[in-house]
């Protein structure tokens, strides 16, 4: 009789099934079926075939589902092998001698018990897409990572504070229609603004939390690519001065980053200002044809 443990691990960030039997000299190609969720919502399915060439083993055989991080939980949900459905307690094979069973314990990543384990991060990654704000939380969540966190937005030009749940260790991504600024129409989504985000994160309890304002230039750069583009076709190549606006806003917006890092958001706003003021000139330009 053969004995095939299926067993949950979580090694280097990663959630594995570990397939432990008492023999591995096994004349019959076996086909197991396993299935994964996490606590978030995702289901992986692995199917190996043993004995097999792309199969191997060293004291037993190791299947990668999925990653992991601090705030979630993952467990085996499914077992087959051959086609018979395995038990958590010991089930026979049919037509083989297998006896098979699976831990179905919810298993996480294991941190020390201290409030000092937590430290609370997040990074907003630009995508140059006007129509998404997306914000990847990084933080490390420590004896916080089973209750809820919060993400407060305030868009530019605007006193409303957007409040919804943060999706811990996940990459978070908001739009006209869930930022409720500009709805749009059907299934579209609209621009967003341009200028400084003031973003923050809270854990329960809210002492514990992250401020960062974001500094977003993905429409005034669509409109420098578009004027980019049209000048190559349209605009007389004597015509200098629009090739020096281009330039100059360019560092006008270089000159607003730099600034946005130093924590100058005063310099930030008139830099972005003085930036758009040009472009203004470049879309009105009558005489060269370079109009947006």
């Amino acid at each position: 009789m053969n004995y095939i443990d299926i067993l949950p691990q979580i090694r280097n960030n990663i959630f594995y099934v570990r397939i432990v039997m008492t023999d591995y000299d096994v004349e019959n190609q076996m086909v197991i079926r396993i299935v994964a969720r996490r606590n978030d919502g995702l289901y992986k399915t692995e199917v190996v075939q043993y004995p097999n060439e792309g199969t191997d083993y060293n004291g037993e055989i190791i299947v990668s589902m999925f990653g992991m991080a601090k705030s979630l939980v993952a467990q085996i949900v499914g077992v087959k092998i051959n086609g018979t459905e395995v038990r958590v307690n010991s089930t026979e094979v049919e037509g083989a001698d297998i006896t098979a069973r699976y831990d179905d314990s919810l298993t996480r990543m294991g941190w020390e018990e201290s409030m000092n384990n937590i430290h609370i991060d997040f990074e907003v990654i630009s995508t140059n897409n006007p129509k998404t704000l997306r914000i990847a939380d990084q933080s490390e969540w420590g004896i916080l990572a089973d209750r809820p966190a919060i993400i407060e937005i305030v868009p530019p030009e605007d006193e409303n504070k957007y409040v919804y749940y943060l999706g811990k260790n996940q990459l978070n991504v908001f739009n006209s229609k869930t930022l409720g600024i500009n709805p749009g129409r059907g299934n579209d989504f609209e621009n967003l603004k341009d200028g400084i985000y003031d973003i923050t994160i809270k854990g329960s309890p809210s002492s514990y939390s992250f401020n960062r304002k974001y500094l977003k230039t993905d429409l005034i750069r669509l409109n420098i690519d578009k004027i980019w583009a049209r000048s190559t076709v349209l605009c007389d190549h004597e015509d200098d001065d629009i090739i020096n606006k281009i330039k100059e806003i360019e560092f006008l917006l270089a000159a607003a980053e730099a600034n946005m890092r130093l924590g100058n958001f005063e310099n930030v706003k008139q830099l972005y200002e003085k930036a758009s003021k040009l472009i203004y000139v470049l879309n009105n330009c009558e005489n060269c044809g370079c109009k947006i």
